[in-house]
């Protein structure tokens, strides 16, 4: 005796196979985007790297500016259209470099007697370094996407140039 697929049976098949084939589709379309945002992830730190060295062949070149600074622009002519860039550089507060000593000075008589050596080795050393943030974005659907990158550049010596 010879035995066939029943009509339900064959629709109960094709069912089945059709919601798998439906869940694959999915998975398939999720995978295809997430390597689609990587590399554009991938593509903005490499940009992101480029435009860091030029700010601190930059600075170095031209010297530290007393004030704070904010440089912006795109990747067009790095063939990245739709990627922009933009810089802010900060002079970086004494404070920073004077790991509270300020506060203490006024707890402690001994810390007192430094405070104002810490004031000018704070100025001193403020002078010479520079933070910059540099954020890169770019569109990525209805979204944009942006991440930033934060450096400090430091210029050793008084030379105007940066050169060392």
């Amino acid at each position: 005796m010879r035995r066939a697929f029943t009509l339900l049976e064959t629709l109960v098949a094709i069912g089945i196979l059709a919601a798998l084939m439906t869940g694959i589709y999915g998975l398939q379309a999720a995978a295809a985007q997430s390597v689609h945002y990587a590399r554009n992830v991938q593509r903005g730190a490499l940009l992101a790297k480029e435009q860091m060295l030029e700010i601190e062949w930059k600075l170095r070149k031209d010297g530290f500016a007393v004030n704070d600074m904010t440089l912006e622009g795109d990747f067009d002519d790095a063939e990245a259209k739709g990627y922009t860039w933009k810089a802010q550089i900060r002079r970086v507060k004494p404070e920073a470099f004077t790991m509270g000593g300020f506060e203490v000075a006024n707890e402690n008589p001994l810390a007192a007697q430094f405070a104002p050596a810490m004031k000018f080795l704070g100025q001193s050393l403020a002078d010479q370094v520079r933070e910059v943030r540099l954020t890169v974005a770019w569109k990525e659907g209805a979204y944009t996407e942006s991440f930033d990158v934060v450096t400090h550049i430091v210029r050793l010596g008084n030379n105007a140039s940066g050169s060392r």
